[in-house]
């Protein structure tokens, strides 16, 4: 038997396992396709465990940024809410789920293009009386639009090639 260790322990754990079902089934084929997808999965899920790492330290970063125009502020307060915009974004780039690609993708492209980031402003209840945010433009807006900016580049690193189904 051979010894593993160092980055291929997740192997030798999947051997143990295997080794140990084996007795009882009689015999199990390790071949190279069944190690190379134990390797695979736990590259997958190093990469998983960076992203999920980095998606909360921006977060923490982000609540501690500040807009001076205090209507752009409130907007971005409730963007990083849970069930706010950004704080939804997060969310979904730190689950384990392929099906959240194309929610991502839509929150991305609505950060990524300036008039649909104006829309996506206008239509932010940031719970005033009214219900309506005070119109945020010029330099307000790319502030806005610099501060999500960040966010939108965790999402490359997000390995959704490698997502499990």
């Amino acid at each position: 038997r051979v010894a593993l260790s160092g980055s291929l322990a997740p192997v030798a754990k999947l051997v143990d396992v295997v080794a140990g079902h084996a007795e009882g089934l009689h015999g199990v084929h390790l071949d190279g396709a069944l190690l190379k997808a134990a390797s695979s999965n736990t590259a997958w899920e190093k990469k998983f465990a960076d992203l999920s790492e980095r998606v909360e330290k921006w977060s923490d970063k982000a609540k501690t940024q500040h807009i001076l125009f205090a209507p752009a502020h409130r907007v971005w307060t409730r963007w990083l809410q849970k069930d706010g915009c950004l704080g939804r974004l997060a969310e979904l780039i730190a689950i384990d789920d392929a099906s959240a690609k194309g929610e991502i993708m839509q929150h991305l492209e609505r950060f990524s293009d300036r008039k649909k980031l104006s829309a996506l402003v206008k239509g932010t209840d940031c719970g005033n009386v009214s219900g309506k945010v005070p119109e945020i433009t010029g330099r307000a807006l790319t502030q806005l639009q610099a501060h999500v900016q960040p966010t939108c580049r965790l999402y490359p690193s997000f390995p959704t090639s490698e997502l499990r189904e």
